[in-house]
């Protein structure tokens, strides 16, 4: 699993240049990112909107899920908690390549119902990801440094998205757009962990 970091630091890496190129040809754009989602970034109206959502959401979502197949490929007779986490992380590279064909219309009201939905499911996900591993690290693996990693990034997580399901304001989706980037950042320490475990841990 060598190429493990490789993949995701390729997955983050392409997550912003699709950003890059939204807001290039779309300087307008920049009004409207803090009322909406990171997930909601496939408008209909955009210019390069087939080139913004290859980059964005379909080769990233991709990227993550070659990354799990790895984790499958690697382990299989890994413990059945590890085994769950494998399946969310491939969910969430799942879902995050579905919203690249999900093109979304701010004008359509009958749309927002689902993205919210969408949104929440990948957050969902997320943090059960962060959740279990912070556990499984401080319960099994002898790595503290993956572990504190992954603590903080539980807690920060946890506390934008619950922000953003009660307090809902003006910052709502700039704290989940925090959430879900915090995510693509913290899956290259999650690679590289990989990378460098010891043998003995088994996944």
């Amino acid at each position: 699993m060598k190429s493990s970091t490789s993949v995701l630091i390729f997955s983050l890496f392409t997550f912003l240049f699709g950003l890059v190129v939204l807001v290039f040809f779309n300087p307008n754009a920049l009004q409207e990112l803090k009322n909406l989602p990171l997930t909601a970034l496939n408008l209909q109206e955009l210019e390069l909107r087939s080139l913004i959502a290859l980059f964005l959401y379909i080769i990233p979502g991709g990227l993550i899920i070659v990354f799990s197949l790895q984790l499958f490929m690697n382990s299989p007779n890994g413990v059945l908690l590890y085994k769950l986490v494998k399946v969310l992380v491939l969910l969430s590279g799942l879902l995050w390549l579905v919203l690249g064909f999900l093109p979304y219309s701010p004008f359509n009201e009958n749309e927002y119902p689902k993205l919210v939905f969408l949104t929440v499911v990948f957050l969902t996900i997320v943090l059960l990801i962060l959740l279990i591993l912070t556990i499984s690290f401080g319960l099994i693996f002898k790595q503290k440094q993956i572990f504190n990693i992954t603590l903080i990034a539980t807690i920060i997580v946890f506390s934008l998205t619950f922000l953003s399901l009660f307090v809902l304001n003006s910052d709502t989706w700039i704290r989940t757009n925090l959430s879900i980037g915090l995510y693509f950042i913290w899956l290259v320490a999650l690679g590289y962990f990989f990378e460098k475990r010891e043998p003995e841990s088994k996944w």
